[in-house]
Formats: C-alpha cells, sequence, structure tokens
C-alpha cells in the first residue's frame, strides 16, 4: 500500500514540477477557496436553527417536558429563566404534535388521568375529592381552547348533601381565566364559560358560578355577566362596539393626517340605549273665531203680550181678604221677547305619537393621546376638532380628553431591531452563498482562459501539445508503469534527435551497430 501512494506521489511531484509558478497560485488558491466554501456550507448545514417550543412554561411543565425530551434524545436549549424551551427548527411540530398526546404541557392541571393510577384502599372521601379535582381540570382544559384565552383554573365546591332541605347547600365554582395580550373577552364569551361549567357539576346554577380574570377583574355578576343586557341579547353588544370602533376609525383617519401614523392612539367609549321608548302627547288648542267644530247647541226664546193683570189670587188669609180696587185702563199694553243661545265647540286637540329606536347615544368618552410635546393652543385646536367630529353635546354629558405626553417606543423600536438584524443575517447569508459561487466560477473561468491562451501563444515543437489526443494521451501517461514511461520517453528523444539531426542521428546509429 506504501509503494502505491510513493508512486502515484512521484508522478503528482513529476506534473507539479512541469507547472509554471502562476498556474500553481491559481490552483492553490482555488483549491483553498472551494475548501473553505465547502466547510462553510457543511457547518452551517450541521448548525440546528432553534425555535421556542412552548413559553411562559411553569417549573413543573419545564421539568416534564425536559425529560420527556431526554427520553426521546431531542436537544434543547433553555431560556427565559426555564420558562422558554427551544428545539431544533425541522423537529418542532413534530414534538409539539408528541408532547400533546402525552398530555404536556399540562400546566398543572389533573384530568380524569387521576384514576389510571388509583389505588386499592381508597376511602370515599377521597374518591370524591379527585373527582372534583379531576373534573376542573377538565373543564380548565376546554376553557383554555376557547381563543383568546392562554390559561384558566377551575375549583369546584360540591354540593352539600342533608336529610332536610332547607339545610342543603348547592354546588359553587370559580373560574380564573388568563387573557393573551390585546383580547378583551366579551360578556357572551363569560356566559358561555358559566354555562359550561354550570352544565358539567350536579347541583350548580349558573349564578354560583364566578368568573374572574388573573388582573382581578369580575367579569360576572349574580351569576349575570357584567352588563347583563348585551347577554340578554348579544346584538345590543355587537352594535356597540361596531359603533365605537366606526367612531374609532373616523377619528384615527383625521388624525393621521394632522400628527402623522404612530404619533397618537384613540379611545372611545359609547354609552348607548337600547331601551325601546313611546312618547304619546296631546296638545289642546282654544277656538279662535267660531270656527271650530259645534259640539252641542241649545236654544231658549221667551215672549209675552198683554193690557191687564188678571184677578189676584192668593192664598186665603188676611192678605187674601183685603178688597180689590179698580185699575185704570191703560192705551198701550205691556209686552217683551227674550233668547238665549248656547253652542260648546270641541276643543282643538293635537295627538303625537314619537317611537325611539333602540340604540341612542346617552354618552360619549374620548381619550386622544398625542406623542409630542405640543401647547396648549395645540391641544385646543386637537380638542376642537375631535368635539366636531363626534357631535360632542355638552348637556348629554360627553368627555373628550386630549393628553400630549411622549411615547415609550422601546419595546417597539427593540423589536424592529431584532427583525431587521435577523433579515440583515438572512440577506449576508444569501450574498455569501452568491460571492461564493461567483467567486468559483470567476476562478474556474480565469483558469480556463489562462490555459487556453497559454496553449495558443506556445510556439512550435516546444512540446505542448494543442490537440485532444495528445492531451488523452498524457493523462494516460500518469497511468503506465515507470517502466513504460522510461521506454515511452527514450523513445521521443529519438524522435526529436531524428527530426532535428537527422545525420548525427544515422551516425549515432551505425556507432551502436558497430559496437554490438
Amino acid at each position: 500500500m506504501a509503494d502505491f501512494f510513493n508512486k502515484y506521489r512521484e508522478e503528482f511531484n513529476k506534473v507539479w514540477g512541469k507547472l509554471n509558478n502562476n498556474i500553481k497560485i491559481i490552483i492553490i488558491v482555488s483549491t483553498i477557496l472551494l475548501a473553505a466554501g465547502f466547510g462553510y456550507l457543511i457547518i452551517r448545514g450541521s448548525t440546528a436553527n432553534y425555535k421556542p417550543l412552548y413559553t411562559n412554561l411553569t417549573t413543573r411543565d419545564t421539568a416534564a417536558i425536559v425529560e420527556k425530551l431526554k427520553e426521546d434524545q431531542v436537544d434543547y436549549k433553555l431560556s427565559g429563566n426555564g420558562s422558554t424551551i427551544l428545539v431544533p427548527e425541522d423537529q418542532l411540530y413534530q414534538l409539539r404534535i408528541e408532547l400533546a398526546g402525552a398530555g404536556l404541557p399540562d400546566q398543572g392541571v389533573v384530568g380524569f388521568e387521576i384514576f389510571d393510577s388509583s389505588q386499592f384502599g381508597t376511602t370515599e372521601f377521597e374518591r370524591k375529592v379527585n373527582y372534583y379535582r379531576a373534573l376542573g381540570g377538565e373543564l380548565s382544559r376546554s376553557i383554555q381552547s376557547i381563543s383568546g384565552i392562554s390559561y384558566s383554573r377551575v375549583q369546584i365546591t360540591p354540593p352539600e348533601q342533608s336529610l332536610f332541605i332547607a339545610e342543603e347547600k348547592s354546588a359553587t365554582a370559580s373560574v380564573l381565566i388568563d387573557l393573551e395580550p390585546g383580547f378583551n373577552v366579551s360578556p357572551e364569551v363569560v356566559a358561555s364559560i358559566q354555562n359550561l361549567v354550570a352544565s358539567s357539576v350536579q347541583d350548580l346554577p349558573i349564578s354560583q358560578v364566578t368568573v374572574v380574570d388573573t388582573n382581578g377583574n369580575l367579569l360576572s355578576i349574580d351569576g349575570e355577566t357584567n352588563g347583563s343586557s348585551w347577554v340578554s341579547d348579544p346584538k345590543n353588544f355587537t352594535l356597540q362596539k361596531n359603533f365605537e370602533k366606526s367612531l374609532k376609525n373616523d377619528l384615527a383617519a383625521m388624525l393621521t393626517k394632522v400628527l402623522g401614523p404612530g404619533n397618537f392612539t384613540v379611545q372611545v367609549y359609547a354609552k348607548l340605549n337600547f331601551d325601546q321608548r313611546q312618547v304619546e302627547s296631546k296638545t289642546y288648542s282654544p277656538v279662535v273665531d267660531e270656527d271650530g267644530v259645534v259640539r252641542s247647541q241649545e236654544s231658549n226664546t221667551e215672549s209675552y203680550v198683554g193690557s191687564n193683570a188678571g184677578p189676584a189670587a192668593g192664598i186665603p188669609g188676611t192678605d187674601s181678604n183685603i178688597p180689590q180696587y179698580q185699575a185704570e185702563d191703560s192705551e198701550n199694553a205691556g209686552s217683551y221677547e227674550k233668547e238665549n243661545i248656547i253652542t260648546n265647540y270641541e276643543i282643538n286637540e293635537k295627538i303625537e305619537k314619537h317611537v325611539y329606536a333602540p340604540g341612542e347615544i346617552e354618552k360619549l368618552s374620548v381619550s386622544v393621546m398625542v406623542n409630542q410635546d405640543a401647547d396648549e393652543e395645540t391641544i385646543e385646536q386637537i380638542r376642537n376638532a375631535v368635539q366636531a367630529a363626534i357631535g360632542y353635546d355638552r348637556e348629554r354629558g360627553d368627555v373628550v380628553n386630549i393628553t400630549a405626553i411622549k411615547f415609550d417606543n422601546s419595546l417597539a423600536e427593540a423589536a424592529a431591531q431584532a427583525r431587521a438584524a435577523e433579515e440583515a443575517a438572512a440577506q449576508r447569508q444569501t450574498y455569501i452563498y452568491a460571492g461564493l459561487i461567483i467567486l468559483i466560477l470567476v476562478i474556474a473561468a480565469a483558469l480556463i482562459i489562462y490555459l487556453y491562451r497559454k496553449q495558443k501563444t506556445a510556439p512550435a515543437g516546444s512540446g505542448v501539445d494543442v490537440s485532444v489526443e495528445e492531451e488523452e494521451e498524457e493523462l494516460d501517461l500518469l497511468k503506465r508503469s515507470p517502466e513504460e514511461k522510461e521506454k515511452e520517453q527514450v523513445e521521443k528523444e529519438l524522435e526529436r534527435l531524428v527530426n532535428s539531426d537527422p545525420e548525427g542521428a544515422a551516425k549515432l546509429i551505425r556507432s551502436w551497430l558497430v559496437d554490438e
């Protein structure tokens, strides 16, 4: 084996020795660059790109997942004080599926799998406690599957049975939820959670289910969500949110043209009245110039014509026994007429019925924060523009607040820098790959051009072969044995001598024959 390598090394040294220095430099530099390029590609390809498998893990979940990864011999890294686990990117989704099948991460929640390892001799009390513990865990997992909820925990107090109905107590439950950043839970979602828990626990009314978030906000009140009218008709909640969103978008479009994007924030709260109202009003007006409608009319007429009064008549007594005297005649007899007309007119009455559609604005509150040190005049101009845009009504109790304060964009800037650095790294990597390929092509082209020019400018008879057949013979020369190569060399020298000096060659051959 040593002789084999020595033979090829000697042949390589002979071929290498025939090359000039320029060719040697080109070959050495090209070899180094090619080796460096392939080495970089190999190292880059063998280095795994790690991505987060899970974040915000508890210590218990981290320990369980790490143990599982060690069993499967999967490389991993820990970051974020152990709350984040990083794994190779090409194994990310497969590992998530496998861990989910193993029930990880469970976030400290235990479901009905607790009965898979039940021990003999467990008391009735222990079985009851484990049942409600497992039921709470299963409900927690169900609630966590709701969009926008990252964590939940359900605690159940079982009902107390008694021989007396009056002393029996129903079950109660409390639900703790953690919302994803930027997510607000709607009242109907809270109502759904309450119904889900109440339907899963025996003797648990909806009114005994309390829902709280991790910020300490009570999301349910007396078994009803905060804003019970919204729950009874979820369309009202949707209408209010759509109105607030529309008003917010209009204000944002107006302020963007003045302050520029990203230089302000707008929040709008609208209190709408969804009660249906019907108002009936009656208006009475007097009759003018007897133009009204006659309701009733009464007419009385009295007349009298006569000359003497008739005999007096009276009740028997002193006055009636007084003798009568003859009255004197009168030429003109007395008479009179009397007419009395009473007319009643209908009173002018106007009846109006007003039906108010639900959704009337009761109050508007708008808050605008400006990312600059604005003076009072600028703030007042912005306030006037906002008030005009929302239809500000002081009597309605509308509020418009404008605040000028410098924004803290450090987090957004850090995220932008991280994205820029990642994009720059990817771009540099692309440039490196492209540069290596271009460099290899340039070196190969330069080498080919150099050899082509070298062969083209070589003088005749200098030993430079230009035909393809002769090049193949030179390549085949490297594969021959030393004896064959020596014989071939002698033949070539003789051929060269005969061509250059035929007479001298003839004398040399005659001298060889004489010697023999």
